[in-house]
């Protein structure tokens, strides 16, 4: 039971971190959410006590961060490799061989 609790605990954090980060980085969500799991289990095991820290925690916070960070990856897509954002799908052709423009919007008339 607790298991699952730190599992749904991270899946928002996931998420969140996934959303900050560009898309083909959303790993990095997982790897923040392993690293703010051990920073919360060793505060845990120095200052408290009460609580004991826990590699499991660790894991099934991970875990959360993984589950939400592969749904934001899953629901955004990628933008195309090889064309910045905005531009034509199709390149247009400056000049022919003369040297004499091929687009009739390139052409000066007088």
């Amino acid at each position: 039971m607790e298991g699952g609790a730190n599992v749904l605990l991270f899946v928002p954090f996931g998420v969140l971190a996934a959303l900050i980060l560009p898309v083909r980085r959303w790993w990095l969500a997982v790897a923040c959410g392993a690293l703010t799991s051990g920073a919360i289990e060793i505060i845990q095991f120095v200052s408290l006590s009460q609580r004991h820290a826990s590699l499991a925690d660790v894991v099934n916070n991970t875990l959360g961060a993984l589950l939400g960070a592969a749904a934001v990856r899953i629901i955004q897509k990628p933008p195309d490799r090889g064309k910045a954002p905005g531009t034509a799908s199709k390149p247009i052709r400056k000049s022919n061989e003369g040297g004499v423009p091929c687009e009739p919007s390139q052409t000066q008339q007088t």
